[in-house]
């Protein structure tokens, strides 16, 4: 995290080079999508409560949690499986190194990029690629591996778009359902802040459903975790 001096810096840069030139109508911001400043405040609220990921483990388990965030934002999965380029993912170690410490599970949020109708063939193959260099590279054979299938979109109608996501999402249901130890989060019934992004409400979401499949998945609380099979 930033440093509070670092911090500073930056608002310093922007109210110095930035807000002027907005002022001037150099610079016109791209407005996507707005959405009301209570489920933001109420996302925050959350955020700050023991209701996410990393405090809900700890507090059930009783031992530190330790997130190391190695995700690029719409990153290809070619990008993680080093038969095909694994920049992203010899990256990543270099995160788990800087750590010093072992890695008990992987959260998995992607696949927006790998849609498309030329990519969307490979899915299954570097996914498990994918699964299988993470738990070489990470000393255990059965990493737990949570995937979170993709949301749906909003936009101009189009049947090959429909038609990719669908199919994506039975591509993640599939392969949770026939490799050991990875399992499946669904959020199709969350929220967008946009035409296609979880909002911020959605996101918490998805951190306790995380966390309730480490608990229930790995574990063997308790607790409901099986999400819907479709």
């Amino acid at each position: 995290a930033r440093s509070v001096a670092a911090k500073a810096e930056v608002m310093d840069q922007l109210e110095a080079r930035v807000w002027p030139r907005i002022a001037a109508g150099e610079i016109r911001p791209i407005i996507d999508a707005r959405m009301p400043i209570t489920e933001a405040a109420k996302a925050h609220e959350l955020l700050a409560s023991d209701a996410t990921f990393g405090k809900v483990l700890q507090a059930e388990l009783g031992v530190p949690i330790g997130l190391i965030p190695a995700a690029l934002g719409g990153s290809p999965l070619s990008a993680w499986v080093r038969d095909v380029d694994g920049v992203l993912f010899d990256n990543m170690l270099r995160y788990v190194e800087d750590a010093g410490t072992g890695v008990r599970g992987v959260v998995w949020y992607q696949g927006e990029s790998d849609q498309g109708e030329g990519t969307r063939q490979h899915y299954k193959s570097r996914f498990r690629s994918l699964v299988r260099d993470l738990r070489a590279s990470l000393g255990d054979p059965r990493l737990p591996v949570i995937t979170t299938q993709l949301n749906r979109w909003i936009g101009a109608a189009a049947e090959a778009d429909d038609r990719g996501w669908e199919q994506m999402r039975e591509i993640q249901r599939q392969l949770a359902a026939r490799l050991r130890d990875v399992y499946l989060i669904s959020t199709l019934d969350l929220g967008l802040s946009d035409g296609i992004h979880t909002d911020s409400l959605g996101n918490v979401a998805i951190g306790q459903r995380a966390a309730s499949v480490v608990l229930g998945g790995v574990f063997g609380r308790d607790v409901k975790f099986r999400h819907p099979n479709c």
